[in-house]
């Protein structure tokens, strides 16, 4: 495990572009190393290779082919957690006046009937004192062993860490799965049933419909399971796992980003009027945040994708956190800030 580590240190040090993750439930370390530092992007989706999606595909989606990088892997060997780990205390006063505001600014919108649901976020600044790249991402694979942990970094682009509890699809030919997750909670170990409010579950249903709604017309059949109560780190979801067949006709993994990115998860409903209002309201730009990102075509025509969540953006000596709720007309703006602070844990923790 240490060559792996060390040899994704050693491209940062050299600004060439890689990607060091772990996916959901996985002791198998997986790197990808550029040979060179050209920016490579996406078309069409029949290329193969890691791909780096921003949220608003209007942008370029950024990838590490495989056939110009050199791959390796790994066991991941998981450490002793040490307990407690202080997270970085933050002002965040401002924000929580600003971000409020935006929520309030949201729900009055869908009170007047813009849009079903919105998904807000906002970004805070860690200060760091010795940043060890090697480090925060062992703690994320430790404490996060059901997402999709990663370390991303292009000259570019930047370095991205992130731990994401969604999937966007995997496929295979023309088969796939995907998954709708919404509703938040902390975990706690002592409760025995877990109770979720109406605003969690008309949001999880909304989602789901929205899936179900986008894949008519391009699937020959669409399966969905049943709603339950998942866990990411001290977070606790509502998903429903969602499969089924692309036509055969369509091109699978461009119909399926198509049709479900940008999810209701991270943007809204409708998808194109959520989206718009974030885009002029949310005061800042997402850039790969509510993206997606993972392996594209491999030689068993396989693709997995992952959704861009609990992640952040390092530059210089500083974190940049991205964190998000989704809002609808019985959200309260005070709870929904309590919700995004939770979720910050996620990557404070790590930042030891």
């Amino acid at each position: 495990m240490k060559t792996i580590l060390n040899k994704a240190i050693a491209s940062f040090n050299e600004q060439r572009p890689f990607v060091l993750y772990r996916k959901p439930d996985s002791n198998q370390l997986m790197g990808l190393f550029q040979r060179d530092d050209s920016l490579y992007t996406i078309t069409d989706y029949t290329e193969s290779g890691f791909v780096f999606a921003p949220f608003n595909l209007v942008h370029p989606s950024v990838l590490i082919p495989f056939d110009k990088a050199d791959q390796m892997n790994a066991t991941f060997v998981y450490p002793d957690l040490n307990e407690p780990i202080r997270p970085f205390a933050s002002d965040c006063s401002r924000e929580k006046n600003v971000h409020v505001q935006l929520i309030q600014k949201g729900v009055d919108q869908i009170k007047k009937g813009a849009f079903k649901k919105v998904v807000l976020a906002r970004k805070e600044q860690v200060l760091l004192t010795d940043f060890n790249l090697e480090a925060v991402f062992v703690q994320m694979a430790n404490r996060y062993r059901t997402a999709f942990v990663y370390t991303w970094f292009h000259p570019v682009v930047g370095l991205w860490m992130g731990a994401s509890p969604e999937t966007l699809i995997r496929v295979q030919e023309s088969s796939f799965e995907t998954m709708s997750l919404a509703g938040t909670q902390l975990a706690d170990s002592s409760i025995e049933e877990v109770q979720w409010g109406s605003k969690e579950i008309d949001e999880q249903q909304l989602v789901t419909d929205f899936i179900a709604d986008q894949l008519q017309g391009v699937c020959s059949e669409v399966i969905l399971g049943q709603a339950h109560t998942t866990q990411a780190g001290n977070l606790l979801h509502l998903k429903t796992n969602i499969k089924g067949q692309v036509l055969k006709k369509l091109p699978v993994v461009q119909t399926l980003v198509e049709k479900l990115h940008p999810t209701p998860a991270v943007c809204g409903l409708p998808r194109d009027e959520a989206k718009d209002f974030i885009l002029k309201n949310e005061g800042m730009d997402r850039n790969y945040y509510s993206g997606f990102l993972g392996i594209l075509n491999t030689k068993a025509k396989a693709s997995e994708l992952f959704v861009n969540l609990r992640c952040m953006e390092i530059i210089d000596q500083s974190a940049f956190l991205y964190i998000g709720g989704g809002i609808t007309q019985k959200s309260n703006p005070e709870k929904e800030w309590e919700e995004t602070v939770s979720k910050s844990l996620v990557m404070k923790k790590v930042l030891k």
